[in-house]
């Protein structure tokens, strides 16, 4: 195999749930602090995309209730296919201070009508959320990046999950928490 698996070993939580608890979508949703999203990082010894990686997201229910996660079915054939996932990537701005998004997750570019289908993932499970080639399809080496998660894709959905910060660098074999905001 040309690509060799790099485990993360943080402890990785949740961070943020900004959603009102006034909202609809929330009756679904675990309790706060029950979820995590652990960032892995694939080393691409191939060199396929020179000077990128691939980083991915798996999301863990650790809490006692089912939660419902809406993603893209791609139906194969020149389309591609597979499952996708409300998965953003936000930049730290270091400048002013703030998270700004390099890249939004949408509906869009799955196609005029995108085949939506909802994933039960249940307590103790987990199922990769996101998945990217950076700095290929985001950002610059060196940048400290993260990924912001979303259980839907509408907007109006606010809960967002996002995963310790990490640096896109293709030099190291592991993903660095140590950039970002300090707290």
């Amino acid at each position: 195999m040309s690509l060799r698996w790099i485990s993360v070993a943080s402890s990785i939580f949740l961070l943020c749930f900004s959603c009102a608890s006034s909202s609809p979508q929330r009756d679904h949703s675990p309790e706060r602090n029950q979820l995590a999203l652990i960032v892995r990082k694939v080393i691409d010894t191939t060199r396929t995309v020179p000077g990128s990686n691939l980083y991915m997201a798996e999301l863990v229910n650790n809490s006692t209730q089912n939660l419902r996660l809406e993603s893209v079915r791609m139906p194969g054939g020149y389309v591609g296919s597979g499952q996708y996932f409300p998965c953003s990537l936000d930049k730290w701005d270091l400048p002013t201070k703030r998270w700004t998004a390099l890249r939004n997750a949408s509906l869009s570019e799955y196609g005029p009508k995108p085949q939506l289908e909802t994933v039960q993932l249940s307590p103790g499970e987990s199922k990769e959320v996101c998945r990217m080639m950076l700095p290929a399809q985001a950002g610059s080496s060196g940048d400290c990046v993260r990924f912001r998660f979303r259980a839907g894709w509408e907007i109006r959905d606010n809960t967002s999950i996002h995963s310790v910060s990490f640096l896109i660098d293709g030099r190291t074999e592991i993903v660095n928490a140590s950039c970002g905001p300090k707290r």
